[in-house]
């Protein structure tokens, strides 16, 4: 309809049919059918089995950890499309055993993305698995005798066995997914550019994920051809909208309520508005959108910029009710079949935890990394 009628601006139309996010989905989409297809996650998936054992609580901290890693480094989206195989994978193998138990700115984030993943961790184990609040959570804490240890051993390892040697299309699939995580964690921010005047962030197109399909499409899955010459020789729309027909100055004008408020508490009203807001959009378009408007409110009301837009920017990215948010969030959804409903309220306490560990962040840590984060700049 925007194209139809031409309403904002041909140049503005592509950006929005056409950005990082919708390539990055895409591209990740593509990702996960050659990781399925070429059965690389079940390899991994006994290989976890093999090596960590069959504890839930013990797999389900294992892979917090392995997400956590991969996402400080790779977009939300990439570390999903990665994660959910295996994660199916594992589940899978599970099922068949019988009688088991079901610089300075990474300084300042890696305290609170530590406790994040803790809270995380606890509050997931706890909604989903049941964690110190069933009945018989002493039998899912019972560990398994010498016997069932050895079987289980030997059941992991015919079904390993059974895969057999590594093939090529395995092989292609992990080197192409780990160039895809290489290229995604060295985008330069040199990329970036930021216009002074009307804080609006420009970017070049860049989506790693994209490449890495297109790669698939033209590496064969096999040598056997090698035979034949031997033989024979969206709601991203209402926020772009926003930004383009100047609507976020009445963000400003809201926020500007609350000048009169202490910094800290100026820096909790921005970070609980920025967690409401990241809710219905994906985190480059509700920053780029959220971003300038923290800076303009910063400057009205002389506090350093630094200050409120950490809290902003680390908020922005931390998403957990609606599926809009992350098509992370839409993939989970629709590969396990987890109503949207379930998704929102398991999303509470991670939430909760996000807005404390964020103020924290904010209001106290960040003036360790920078004493001067207090003084507003000349």
């Amino acid at each position: 309809m925007f194209t139809i009628l031409d309403a904002l601006g041909r140049p503005v139309i592509y950006t929005i049919n056409i950005n990082n996010s919708v390539l990055d989905c895409l591209g990740v989409m593509m990702i996960v059918v050659a990781i399925e297809y070429s059965n690389i996650h079940k390899r991994i998936a006994l290989k976890f089995l093999l090596i960590f054992g069959c504890s839930h609580f013990r797999l389900s901290f294992l892979m917090f950890a392995i997400s956590m890693v991969l996402s400080m480094w790779c977009t939300n989206t990439m570390t999903c499309g990665i994660m959910m195989p295996i994660m199916k994978a594992v589940l899978g193998e599970l099922e068949r055993i019988p009688n088991l138990e079901a610089p300075h700115f990474t300084l300042l984030t890696l305290p609170g993305v530590l406790l994040m993943e803790i809270c995380l961790y606890l509050w997931l184990n706890f909604y989903f698995l049941g964690m110190m609040r069933v009945q018989n959570y002493s039998s899912l804490q019972a560990s398994l005798t010498s016997e069932e240890q050895q079987y289980v051993g030997t059941l992991l390892e015919a079904q390993y066995t059974r895969l057999g040697r590594i093939s090529l299309h395995e092989m292609i699939v992990g080197s192409f997914v780990m160039l895809t995580v290489i290229l995604q964690a060295t985008i330069s921010l040199k990329d970036l550019v930021i216009d002074r005047e009307t804080l609006k962030i420009n970017s070049f197109m860049h989506s790693p994920s994209i490449i890495c399909a297109a790669l698939f499409f033209i590496t064969p899955t096999s040598l056997d051809f090698i035979k034949n010459f031997r033989h024979n020789a969206s709601n991203n729309v209402i926020f772009e909208a926003m930004t383009y027909t100047k609507m976020t100055d009445k963000f400003v004008e809201f926020l500007l309520m609350f000048r009169d408020l202490p910094a800290p508490a100026l820096a909790f009203i921005v970070i609980l508005f920025c967690k409401i807001m990241t809710e219905f959009g994906s985190n480059s378009v509700v920053a780029t959108c959220l971003l300038p408007c923290i800076a303009n409110l910063s400057i009205l009301t002389k506090i350093n910029p630094r200050y409120l837009m950490v809290g902003a920017t680390l908020t922005i990215s931390l998403p957990f009710h609606l599926l809009p948010a992350v098509p992370a969030y839409a993939m989970v959804a629709a590969y396990a079949g987890i109503p949207p409903s379930k998704m929102m309220i398991a999303g509470i306490g991670p939430s909760v935890a996000a807005i404390l560990i964020n103020l924290f962040t904010t209001t106290v840590w960040s003036k360790i990394i920078w004493p001067d984060v207090d003084t507003y700049p000349n």
